[in-house]
Order: structure tokens, then C-alpha cells, then sequence
């Protein structure tokens, strides 16, 4: 799970632990790749395919973030399976926008912060060729 970035012990641990059942979809990608921005930040082109605009807008004006957190083009984004049957189908049900900012969580847990989106119902999913 390389994916998961760099983090204290009990933040890894914490981390490998909720993870431990869930596959990797898409591998871990600067969200710039996916994305264009202009130089405030702002989205100029989202492939609705690759990813949706609301996953960005979300975070921006998500008030509970820490400033750092409210801009998606600073952040790494990866995809996973929930599950086996969701990787039979091939269909991602879990998108996390991880924050490259160093991040104190509390209790000795030191990391990069993990924002998460869940996928539910049909339809396709989000995507982006590397994998």
C-alpha cells in the first residue's frame, strides 16, 4: 500500500488497518494530471469521465478543511475496490483526495490528510488511464 504516503507509526497503522480489506483501483496521481487549473487554483478543463467537477468544488468550499485541504490541485487522488465483487465488476467505489501537507491529527498521528469520497449505486465510475 505505498499509496498510503508517508505517516507516523500509529497514523500507518491506523491506516494500513482500515485499508487492509480494499484493492487498488487507479494508483495514486497528482490531481494536477487529471485536472487543469489557472494560477488561482481554479478549474479550467474536468474531463467529466476522469473527474467530476463537484468532487473538487466539494472540497473547496468545505469550511472544516484546513486551508491547505480546500485546494484540490495540491492534492494526490487514488482509487480503490471496496471490495471483491466491486473488483470483479471493475467498478472503484472509494476516491481519496490525499493532501500533501504535513497534517498533525492528534494522538501521535502525523500524515498527509485523507479526504474520501464513496461511490454508490450503478453507472460508471470515475477513472484515469494509469493504473
Amino acid at each position: 500500500m505505498d499509496w498510503l504516503g508517508p505517516a507516523s507509526d500509529p497514523l500507518k497503522a491506523e491506516r494500513l488497518e482500515e485499508h487492509k480489506n480494499h484493492y487498488l483501483a487507479f494508483k495514486r496521481v497528482p490531481v494536477r494530471t487529471l485536472v487543469k487549473f489557472d494560477d488561482d487554483g481554479n478549474v479550467v478543463e474536468s474531463p467529466r469521465n476522469v473527474l467530476p467537477l463537484k468532487y473538487l468544488e466539494e472540497l473547496q468550499r468545505n469550511q472544516k478543511l484546513p486551508i491547505c485541504c480546500r485546494h484540490p490541485e495540491n492534492h494526490d487522488l487514488v482509487s480503490l475496490f471496496s471490495s471483491n465483487a466491486d473488483k470483479a465488476k471493475g467498478v472503484p467505489d472509494i476516491y481519496i483526495f490525499i493532501c500533501k501537507e504535513r497534517h498533525d491529527l492528534g494522538k501521535g498521528r502525523i500524515g498527509e490528510a485523507h479526504h474520501r469520497r464513496f461511490c454508490v449505486g450503478g453507472g460508471t465510475r470515475p477513472g484515469w488511464e494509469v493504473r
